[in-house]
């Protein structure tokens, strides 16, 4: 798996890096993690669904390579879709 990002966020503001590990982690008032992730496998994907307590619907989303741009509300956890913007050739695809 290569991790993009993987960090929480205070109030608003970067503050430091999550390390992914096999166990429950929690967000505290105030605090959001933002993890990004290109190719995960699902293997991966289960370990973070189990460390986060994420919904199976959006680790079967994320899993998904041709699954649409969307938004979607799982309890309390916001999931994002989204395709990254990137370079081909000079030009942003």
């Amino acid at each position: 798996m290569t991790v993009v990002a993987s960090y929480i966020y205070r109030n608003g503001k970067r503050a430091e890096e999550v390390p992914l590990k096999n166990q429950p982690f929690e967000a505290g008032d105030g605090e959001f993690v933002w993890i990004g992730l290109a190719e995960p496998t699902s293997e991966e994907m289960d370990s973070l669904r189990m460390m986060f307590g994420l919904h199976p619907l959006a680790v079967e989303d994320a899993l998904n390579g041709q699954q649409v741009p969307k938004v979607g509300l799982y309890g309390d956890q916001l999931f994002v879709v989204i395709k990254t913007a990137h370079l081909v050739g000079d030009a942003v695809s």
